[in-house]
């Protein structure tokens, strides 16, 4: 046999092994179920994250302005929150504290502050972006800022679901349970802000974003990136903070400190 001949009947042998191999593993694909959307749930909330505290990195891109700087958020259950924004060499820029009842929002460089109910609307015109405490403390535990029971499905695609709730709150869940992005708008389902949340890491157990893209229409984005997690931290430092008594603070909306 020359080696010509040999070289041929390689070569088809070569052929069919390969087509035998490439028809196996499409087979296998076409064995593979799709992911089952009709089991896809809004993730409870995690009941048992009792105190969390996330650093990490903020590019913010807001009226045309760009800044990036280091944070430094505590988070009591869901209870309240103290955030503290870091500039250059760790130089204190903001310290930021709420709960349920009220805010108070201290910029260190300009020597302002401002106090008021931590709604979105206040918040907007306290630190320039329309978000609520609700919303806030509850995204950063990654979760959906009204209760889960009240959302009901909207639609499905092959991978996701959304859901809506009665105040015009919407979210779409991964068939691994976890939240992809929140939405709130306005009663004529008109866009007011938006969340993505990306890149979940397990935390001693606890499914939890490592990025977040908060996103205002006309306005721009802000997005952090955490770098470090503790979670149920047995004792948070005290969250309030204090201001220099000569200092005016702008009340929003009439709450007394």
């Amino acid at each position: 046999m020359n080696k010509t001949l040999i070289l041929l009947l390689l070569t088809s042998l070569m052929l069919v092994i390969n087509s035998c191999a490439t028809t196996k593993i499409a087979d296998k694909k076409s064995k593979e179920k799709p992911a089952d959307v009709s089991k896809i749930e809004i993730p409870q909330n995690n009941l048992e994250l009792n105190n969390l505290r996330l650093k990490g990195r903020l590019k913010a891109n807001l009226n045309g302005q760009s800044n990036s700087a280091s944070f430094d958020i505590k988070i009591a259950g869901r209870d309240s929150l103290f955030m503290r924004i870091l500039g250059p060499f760790s130089i204190e820029v903001v310290r930021f504290y709420a709960n349920k009842d009220v805010f108070l929002a201290y910029n260190l460089i300009g020597g302002t502050a401002f106090t008021g109910k931590p709604d979105a609307e206040s918040l907007q015109e306290a630190i320039g972006i329309g978000v609520s405490f609700q919303e806030l403390i509850s995204l950063l535990r990654s979760e959906v800022p009204f209760d889960f029971s009240d959302y009901k499905r909207v639609g499905c695609d092959t991978v996701s679901c959304s859901y809506s709730n009665d105040n015009y709150s919407f979210c779409q869940v991964s068939t691994s349970d976890i939240i992809l992005n929140y939405e709130r708008k306005t009663s004529e389902l008109e866009s007011i802000f938006t969340a993505n949340l990306e890149l979940y890491r397990n935390i001693q157990g606890f499914q939890l974003a490592n990025k977040f893209n908060f996103k205002f229409p006309d306005i721009g984005n802000v997005e952090l990136v955490i770098s470090e997690f503790e979670v149920n931290v047995e004792n948070l430092a005290k969250m309030s903070f204090s201001l220099p008594s000569s200092l005016k603070v702008k009340n929003i909306g009439g709450v007394e400190r």
